[in-house]
């Protein structure tokens, strides 16, 4: 019996969100989850939410080195709260029950990447970072989806090595720069297929220079994981549309 099984037995499921029980081994109660802004479609690249799911415009015009982006919901209430709550305020809860979820939205198209060179890596916090926070949300994130799938978690083939400025800070002109040369690959891949996992995708501009660094260091493909994926300002249309 694992220890979220045995909590459950001990302390029976309450809802994160409406804090009734919930009957279940989740602590989210099923009207709570029908009402989460699901992310049903999007362009099949980057995620950016969408009426349709062609690729949008920018992936269209220059494609990014990721073949694909998987993500839950829209980064939007109640999924912004609960996410700030795992993260700023350890409530665990929170980033196992929508890690639970994103995984059970993208179960099947994660059982067509699984294989046995697939590594599941969260992408790194710098350890300055990661001392003050005490955990990196995304390394969790990482180990409970390598759980579900299964897969091998990597959570030392990528490191950190500037503390840079915190993306959400800085304009969009200046994220792409803020990032560059900010990570390592510690080592060497052999046709590697990696699924590089974060909590929220916003610009795209951390995975975008990550999965530059992984297929520069022999990885075959990368596919890109997150609980949410930041709704644009304007909405996307599709391509067709643009």
């Amino acid at each position: 019996m694992t220890l979220h099984q045995l909590s459950y037995y001990l302390f029976p499921g309450q809802c994160i969100l409406c804090k009734k029980l919930t009957r279940r081994r989740l602590d989210i109660c099923l009207a709570c989850e029908a009402d989460l802004p699901w992310l049903l479609n999007c362009c099949p690249y980057c995620a950016e939410p969408s009426t349709t799911l062609l690729p949008c415009a920018r992936c269209l015009q220059k494609p990014p080195v990721f073949s694909a982006t998987l993500s839950g919901f829209e980064y939007r209430f109640p999924i912004d709260t609960l996410i700030h709550a795992f993260k700023d305020r350890q409530f665990l809860s929170s980033g196992y029950v929508l890690t639970h979820l994103a995984y059970r939205h993208h179960r099947q198209t994660l059982r067509n990447v699984r294989g046995e060179g697939l590594l599941v890596v969260p992408v790194p916090l710098h350890p300055r970072k990661n001392r003050a926070r005490g955990f990196n949300q995304s390394l969790l994130i990482a180990q409970q989806l390598a759980n579900l799938i299964p897969a091998k978690l990597d959570k030392s083939l990528l490191t950190r090595v500037i503390d840079a400025p915190d993306q959400k800070e800085l304009p969009l002109a200046a994220r792409k720069l803020n990032l560059k040369d900010n990570f390592d690959v510690t080592r060497i891949l052999d046709g590697n297929r990696v699924l590089l996992v974060d909590d929220v995708i916003t610009t795209g501009a951390t995975i975008t220079e990550i999965s530059h660094r992984l297929v520069q260091s022999g990885a075959s493909d990368v596919v890109v994981f997150s609980v949410a994926r930041t709704p644009p300002s304007q909405p996307n249309t599709g391509a067709l549309l643009q």
